[in-house]
């Protein structure tokens, strides 16, 4: 019948009441999120929380853990500093944009470069394919054009490029056949506000 409701597909899973660990079907967890406040929390395979959204302010140890293998050091043009000297910076301000304390939401930068970031209103944005752009402010670029971000981790930078290819070519879009070799991996153009 035209116009007519798709029934819709059962979920898969379960859910568990905190207070007592009682296991509950999908559909009873359903009903009650309907009736009461609630908070989504990502977790891995061992339960670890990965995406907190606005309930920690700070990313901890597990997210930055995530962050250092998907972006490989500060994700700054040039920047060749390890993760662990790198900060977790929220894409979407914390306070000013409200913000998420989720993976999707941060970005390691150093602290250098994150110091620069706010003090000189460069703004960092991720497109939903997952890649990072880097706008400099008007008194760098007065055209503000973006600059594309790639992880410092070869294996995810590889990955990131595979995936853009497969989307180019269900697009039609001109791809880099070339991107993924070590000499372009390696090239490097100077930015205003880069150390060095």
């Amino acid at each position: 019948m035209p116009g007519a409701a798709r029934p819709r597909a059962a979920a898969q899973g379960f859910g568990v009441i905190e207070a007592t660990g009682t296991t509950i079907s999908t559909g009873t967890a359903e009903a009650a999120l309907c009736d009461s406040g609630w908070q989504e929390v990502t977790v891995d395979d061992c339960g670890t929380p990965l995406d907190v959204g606005r309930t920690r302010r700070l990313f901890n140890r597990m997210q930055r853990e995530a962050l250092a293998v998907r972006d490989g050091g500060c994700m700054w043009p040039e920047c060749q500093q390890a993760p662990a000297f790198t900060e977790a910076h929220h894409i979407e301000h914390w306070k000013r944009d409200r913000g998420r304390t989720d993976l999707d939401n941060g970005i390691l930068l150093c602290r250098f470069h994150h110091l620069l970031l706010h003090n000189n209103h460069w703004a960092v944005r991720r497109e939903t394919d997952g890649r990072f752009w880097l706008t400099p402010p008007s008194t760098i670029d007065p055209d503000r054009v973006a600059i594309p971000l790639e992880s410092k981790n070869l294996l995810t930078r590889a990955r990131q490029r595979r995936r853009g290819a497969e989307a180019g070519a269900r697009t039609g879009a001109i791809v880099d056949t070339n991107a993924g070799d070590i000499p372009s991996l390696m090239r490097a153009t100077r930015f205003a506000g880069s150390p060095g």
